[in-house]
């Protein structure tokens, strides 16, 4: 299957939601994404779009990286059975609502779900909650794993449709990029572990860990 296949359907979808898909071009910047999503209600977001198995060029993964550390949403899409990620509905699974109920009912607490029952979806579900309806937290701090911290907290925010509101900064790179993040004021920042020097000036800004 070629790159262009996937972006056909791409397009597609995102019209099929009533948005539009624009073919992004930057004259000046090399290593844009491929396209540009506005679906309504405003939400925004920028696709780069590869073949199945092939992986962004690393000029490419440096602005991806750039527009994740503005708060932007940006994907990589290589596969045409994850075009709907781009905006998906989010049916909670009756365990998955009581571990959001639970999340946002405890301050201290922890989820011990197996890999792919969706503790990040939980997490941000509550997140949300918290912060736009009953207004307990202003911004929140993610430690996590370098690739989780990269990729999947601001990629499932993208995902679903209920969290359309969250915008996830990704504190990832170098001093710059990381204080860029931080200082960008996103409901949620994500960091990899290790960077505790960071977490430590997020606290003193008001993030809650």
């Amino acid at each position: 299957m070629r790159e262009k296949a996937v972006e056909q359907k791409l397009v597609q979808a995102v019209r099929a939601k009533g948005g539009v898909c624009w073919k992004f071009v930057s004259p000046s910047t090399v290593g844009v994404p491929d396209r540009v999503v506005i679906l309504p209600g405003g939400h925004i977001g920028f696709v780069e779009v590869k073949a199945p198995g092939e992986k962004p060029r690393p000029v490419q993964e440096v602005r991806i990286e750039q527009l994740r550390g503005l708060g932007a949403t940006c994907l990589v899409l290589d596969d045409l059975s994850e075009v709907e990620r781009c905006a998906m509905r989010f049916n909670a699974h009756d365990y998955q609502r009581a571990a959001i109920e639970y999340v946002v009912e405890h301050p201290r607490c922890a989820l011990f779900l197996d890999m792919g029952l969706g503790k990040t979806v939980i997490t941000l579900s509550a997140i949300q909650d918290l912060a736009l309806n009953r207004f307990e937290v202003s911004r929140v701090l993610v430690i996590a794993p370098l690739r989780v911290a990269r990729d999947t907290w601001a990629d499932e925010a993208a995902k679903w449709d209920h969290l359309s509101s969250l915008d996830v900064a990704c504190a990832v790179g170098d001093a710059k990029q990381r204080s860029r993040a931080v200082e960008s004021g996103a409901l949620v920042t994500t960091v990899r572990q290790g960077h505790y020097s960071l977490a430590g000036g997020a606290l003193r800004q008001g993030l809650a860990v």
